[in-house]
């Protein structure tokens, strides 16, 4: 698709010292937008356009040679997988933390998007895996500031996570959020202040969010409701206000509910964005699936004790035990 070719073709231009956000490129080319999205996307693009090359001016041929999208969106997918896996290892101890891995990455595996984004080689797994990275760095401050920062550097939806992420579990609030807020500041200045045009910030918001907020897709709620545009910037400012609160509120929470607040946080984003896809998804699958699993018992469970009941009964024995409040 042309979302996998555009972060090729912005990967080439850094790769070959040219303008990244240029507002000279053609903008009646299918491909006008090689830099809509953040620095941090076209940068880890780079090496796959460096081993499968993708040069300008393309055509509509290039859709079949862009091998380089389809080995990103392999690579990032595989990655997502292993972080979940890594993850329930590190939620959990010994045979719990395995069943509790293989689960997370089975239901990666398994969710239809994951599978949607694989085959037409979009760039979506890369925001999931560095969402899932900050997960793993939870217990690091400046860690999971670097890579929450590495993942809004990306498509930008990430950043709503940052005020939830900043305050963590709740433990040492101010000194993790300091330690938080100053390696999220260093590394989206260290990928921005390179890569900025040389129309400044300015330049740089109208080639990528601006660009994004003044796009319209029939499967967004706008646009199927555009009588209630109105209401969109309301809704948007409603994001950020939760977005804040969660920051606060509850004061001390699991690292299971810290990941389904992010989930209903991005969520919320997503609702009110004006351009929206079913690849989407990806961006708060991880965080729903690992706040969700992980409010489970995970234990060796045997079919003996089943053998014994008449078979009507059979689909009543539960193997999951959900935990006591």
């Amino acid at each position: 698709t042309d979302v996998g070719v555009a972060s090729l073709l912005g990967a080439d231009r850094i790769a070959e010292g040219r303008e990244l956000y240029d507002t000279t490129l053609d903008s009646a080319s299918p491909f006008a937008h090689p830099d809509s999205y953040g620095p941090a996307l076209y940068l880890l693009y780079v090496p796959f356009e460096q081993a499968f090359p993708i040069d300008e001016p393309v055509d509509e041929s290039v859709f079949e040679d862009a091998v380089g999208a389809r080995v990103a969106a392999i690579t990032f997918d595989l990655l997502t997988l292993l972080a979940l896996f890594a993850l329930g290892r590190q939620w959990r101890a010994g045979a719990q933390g395995r069943l509790l891995g293989l689960g997370l990455a089975w239901a990666w595996a398994s969710f239809p998007y994951s599978m949607f984004q694989l085959r037409y080689g979009f760039n979506d797994a890369l925001v999931a895996l560095l969402v899932v990275a900050a997960l793993l760095a939870l217990r690091l401050p400046a860690g999971r500031g670097a890579l929450t920062a590495l993942a809004a550097s990306t498509k930008f939806a990430p950043a709503v996570l940052a005020p939830l992420m900043a305050t963590g579990t709740g433990e040492r609030r101010s000194r993790s959020a300091l330690l938080f807020t100053g390696a999220f500041a260093a590394v989206s200045l260290a990928l921005l202040v390179p890569l900025l045009p040389d129309g400044g910030i300015s330049e740089f918001w109208d080639r990528t969010l601006g660009y994004q907020q003044g796009r319209t897709a029939w499967s967004s709620f706008w646009a199927r409701f555009p009588g209630l545009d109105w209401l969109r910037p309301l809704a948007q400012a409603c994001v950020v206000a939760l977005a804040l609160l969660l920051a606060f509120v509850p004061r001390r929470r699991s690292p299971e509910q810290l990941a389904l607040l992010g989930a209903a946080v991005m969520v919320a984003l997503e609702l009110s964005m004006t351009h929206w896809f079913s690849t989407y998804l990806l961006w708060f699958a991880p965080l729903a699936f690992a706040g969700l699993f992980a409010h489970h018992d995970c234990r060796e469970w045997s079919r003996a004790g089943e053998r014994d009941l008449p078979f009507e009964d059979r689909h009543r024995v539960e193997p999951i035990h959900v935990r006591s409040p």
